[in-house]
């Protein structure tokens, strides 16, 4: 997996708690406690990330000095077992967030906190525990799907004896309905392999390989039929309780049986957040700020259409944005989840990893060009 580097320094002005560098001090992860009633929980707080205007040559947005809000005071937070969804229309800023979340390196300054487990959320428990899939696929066009897989098993957890990562790479092919293909290459534009459906689902698969505590995916439904796609969400909630993780998704336009699956949601709009709580209390929010959800309508519709500047009067999206915001500050309730320490990370050989990747890299190039070997 990437080494994400650090959070970039804020802007000028009033101080603010920015998110850590890769040369912060973390403690030695404590051993894993099991205990029932224990969870991990991660949290992010009065996050913003913003561009400084280009010093000339563009328009109203882009004047010199002009400091542009892509996310303003943005605060959630998701534990073990849970899904959180981050909606809203296009612009509203869902990937900047979720990729600031995982400490990407890019233009504008970001400040906030963020914690995980109680932690300071940093790029070595970020290297440790998280994983991040793309939004767009990254796949080796002359490896088969059990093949990406066995090499993603063996880089992530070592330890496992060859039996045992036979039938991790099983598991991860009959979960994510890849038993069919397994044996068929990826392919690319030019080669001919996987279809768009099956390589959104490998991609998944990969990502869960690792089994991490803390899952960023950037729009996991993308190219799935309505049928598929309310199969992944159904999978990743499974996941999320079966190996105790945490998984924040962003999500552009969910149908009715995908939106139901999720444990919370962030609606985002122009950067500001429209609403964050229980998906399955949407409908009873809308009720009360004057904004119900007509009949035969998908909630997650209703909500992105009032929350959408493009086709919605500027008036009434700030009007449902203020509604929010006059809430003050909500306290979530923790109910009686206790922080569960974290486990150590595994311990990887550096020459047992470069021994995978050059066997890996043998492989492709001798499945590239069979003729030349």
């Amino acid at each position: 997996p990437r080494r994400p580097p650090a959070a970039l320094p804020p802007l000028d002005g009033p101080q603010r708690q920015t998110l850590l560098t890769v040369n912060d001090v973390v403690a030695p992860p404590s051993p894993l406690l099991a205990a029932a009633g224990r969870g991990l929980r991660f949290a992010f707080s009065d996050c913003s990330f913003a561009i400084r205007g280009r010093p000339a040559g563009g328009g109203s947005c882009a004047r010199r000095g002009e400091t542009r809000y892509l996310l303003r005071d943005v605060s959630a937070s998701v534990s073990s077992g849970e899904v959180l969804a981050v909606m809203g229309p296009s612009g509203a800023g869902k990937t900047t967030l979720l990729r600031m979340l995982a400490l990407e390196k890019g233009p504008g300054a970001r400040t906030g906190h963020v914690a995980f487990n109680g932690k300071p959320f940093t790029p070595l428990l970020y290297t440790r525990y998280a994983t991040f899939m793309e939004q767009g696929d990254s796949l080796w066009a002359f490896l088969t799907a059990r093949e990406q897989l066995e090499y993603a098993v063996r880089l992530s957890r070592p330890a496992l004896r060859s039996v045992e990562r036979a039938a991790a790479v099983d598991e991860l092919l009959g979960a994510l309905g890849l038993e069919s293909c397994q044996h068929t290459r990826a392919g690319n534009a030019l080669v001919r392999g996987l279809s768009g459906g099956q390589r959104r689902r490998l991609s998944l698969a990969l990502a869960l390989a690792k089994e991490p505590l803390l899952v960023f995916l950037d729009e996991p439904t993308s190219g799935l039929d309505a049928a598929g796609a309310a199969a992944v969400m159904a999978l990743l909630k499974s996941v999320a309780r079966r190996v105790n993780a945490a998984i924040l998704c962003t999500i552009h336009q969910p149908s009715s049986a995908v939106f139901a699956g999720f444990d919370k949601t962030l609606i985002l709009s122009g950067g500001r957040a429209a609403y964050y709580g229980p998906a399955s209390e949407l409908v009873g929010y809308l009720d009360s700020i004057g904004q119900p959800v007509p009949a035969n309508t998908n909630p997650a519709d209703h909500m992105l259409a009032i929350a959408n500047a493009d086709f919605t009067s500027p008036a009434e999206v700030e009007a449902v944005l203020a509604a929010w915001e006059g809430r003050g500050p909500q306290e979530e309730e923790e109910g009686s989840v206790a922080l569960l320490p974290l486990p150590p990370a595994p311990q990887k050989s550096f020459s047992t990893e470069l021994l995978v990747l050059v066997g890996k890299h043998g492989r492709i190039a001798y499945k590239a060009h069979p003729d030349a070997c």
